[in-house]
């Protein structure tokens, strides 16, 4: 999706869009390690965007984090969970 400048992006776009540069990025390295750093920028560039969610809010980004985090490990059999304490200290949970 194309967004102009005053268009901002739900909570949910900015978590898949950023999710998607951040995992490009690391793949792009070829830096397995790298995959654990995804979730804490990912939750620095939403508290950035949005610093006044709410904490169900935040929890369900974990949540999507965390399902992120399990997906990478299923397709390519790298444990990044360890990242999501960071992403859980950053939101605040």
């Amino acid at each position: 999706m194309i967004t102009t400048k005053d268009e901002k992006l739900t909570v949910g776009q900015l978590v898949s869009r950023e999710f998607a540069v951040e995992s490009r990025k690391v793949a792009a390295t070829r830096n397995s390690a790298g995959y654990a750093c995804i979730y804490a920028e990912v939750a620095k560039k939403l508290i950035g965007e949005y610093p006044a969610l709410s904490t169900d809010d935040k929890r369900v980004v974990f949540e999507t984090l965390k399902s992120a985090a399990e997906s990478i490990r299923v397709r390519t059999h790298i444990d990044s969970a360890s990242g999501l304490r960071s992403a859980a200290r950053i939101l605040g949970l």
